[in-house]
């Protein structure tokens, strides 16, 4: 999928405002805060519990429909360049000229969504801890 898709724009931006979010959330609590009074360390950490709730079922549906995209489909189409397909470097036992197979991420196309559900997941880890 390109990247310069709109919905790809509104995830980064999710992501970007989420990260804002936690570590002014976590600020408190790094700091000390209260000002040295005692047992005032956490009282301002833990974010707002209703958009901290829905960043996690953000998250969540995100990293299942990345985990979704990786299950293997029965019935494959010829990938690009492979033999009979037409596609250059077909001949090439479906390698192109640096060596890899075609598609995205060098052939590997799984590689970017694998990345993306870890970030996911570790999106997940962090608002959790919250």
């Amino acid at each position: 999928r390109p990247a310069l898709r709109g919905g790809h724009h509104l995830h980064h931006l999710v992501g970007s405002l989420a990260m804002v979010y936690m570590a002014v959330a976590m600020a408190p609590a790094m700091t000390g805060g209260g000002g040295g009074h005692a047992g005032h360390g956490a009282a301002g950490a833990g974010g707002i519990p209703l958009l901290t709730g829905a960043l996690l079922v953000y998250y969540v549906c995100y990293v299942l429909g990345s985990a979704g995209r990786l299950l293997p489909v029965t019935a494959a189409a010829p990938t690009v360049g492979a033999p009979g397909s037409g596609a250059p470097g077909a001949g090439l036992g479906g390698y192109d000229a640096e060596g890899f197979r075609g598609g995205g991420a060098h052939g590997r196309p799984e590689i970017a969504t694998a990345c993306r559900l870890t970030m996911g997941i570790g999106m997940f880890a962090m608002l959790l801890t919250l």
